[in-house]
């Protein structure tokens, strides 16, 4: 399948939370864009709901963004190691705080 993303995504593992209602679900990063991100976990959410997530800097700042599951692929928790992706695809819909520290990622 052909890749449909119009920006360059980098590997980045950071540490998260995400949730429906709040973030209040531990997650990683696998790798982000301006754009989106991918989340690893094995209790991803369906495709087209929204999403709050706080991603931990490593100088252990917050960035708080919004964004909504595009894709999702899952895996049985035992063979979350073995796969090579399984959580969910998310689009940002906005960056609510840290979008400095956000948008630094992307500078060479």
């Amino acid at each position: 399948m052909a890749d449909k993303r119009d920006t360059k995504r980098q590997q980045k593992r950071l540490t998260l939370r995400f949730g429906k209602e709040r973030p209040e679900k531990f997650g990683f990063t696998e790798d982000i864009s301006r754009n989106g991100l991918f989340i690893k976990t094995v209790s991803p959410y369906s495709p087209n709901t929204r999403v709050y997530i706080d991603i931990i800097t490593p100088d252990k700042g917050i960035i708080r963004v919004e964004g909504t599951v595009r894709w999702i692929k899952r895996a049985p928790a035992t063979l979350v190691h073995m796969v090579n992706k399984c959580g969910m695809g998310i689009m940002i819909t906005q960056i609510k705080e840290g979008k400095d520290k956000y948008d630094a990622f992307f500078i060479s």
